[in-house]
């Protein structure tokens, strides 16, 4: 019993803080991670810095904090929640398969933030959507802000992937 927060990025505070101190302290018991379509996982290394400056600018979470706190011990988004579940935590965790990850992992960041997944890479985001509920995930995360108007901007000041999706590749995405 207990309070949900339905909306955190606990995701690397889990790290230093297996407590979530502010959230626990206050009577949740469950935190929900991963959401607006950011997260940790899927990461390959090379993109590792990458998604750590995606968090620092939509999250306020510093890369010098992530670098200190993320082993990385973990690339995709099954071998993520693994991790999560071997880690001593003072509060139960469920996460979300954050989207714009997901995008970056199969089409790299520039396409994604430019043109639709052909009909491959869609194949490759619904085999990776698959494994990463089999594995436990609670759904995917995005944000569908457009680019006008949109706090969720990239390190390099541009919308996030989810963000200029058109309405059409999301539904081909969530089918």
């Amino acid at each position: 019993p207990g309070h949900v927060n339905q909306h955190s990025h606990y995701d690397v505070a889990l790290f230093w803080d297996p407590y979530c101190s502010n959230a626990g302290e206050n009577g949740v018991t469950t935190v929900v991670n991963a959401n607006c379509g950011f997260g940790i996982a899927p990461v390959r290394a090379a993109d590792r810095e990458r998604a750590m400056a995606m968090m620092e600018t939509t999250e306020q979470i510093p890369v010098a904090h992530q670098r200190a706190a993320l082993p990385w011990d973990w690339e995709t988004f099954p071998q993520f929640l693994a991790r999560l579940d071997a880690m001593p935590k003072g509060v139960n965790v469920a996460t979300y398969l954050p989207l714009n990850l997901v995008l970056i992992w199969v089409m790299g960041i520039d396409a994604a933030k430019t043109r639709a997944p052909d009909a491959a890479e869609l194949r490759e985001i619904h085999a990776l959507i698959n494994a990463a509920m089999d594995a436990g995930a609670i759904g995917l995360s995005m944000s569908c802000m457009g680019a006008d108007g949109n706090s969720h901007l990239d390190c390099d000041g541009s919308p996030m992937p989810t963000d200029v999706a058109s309405h059409d590749t999301i539904l081909a995405i969530c089918r």
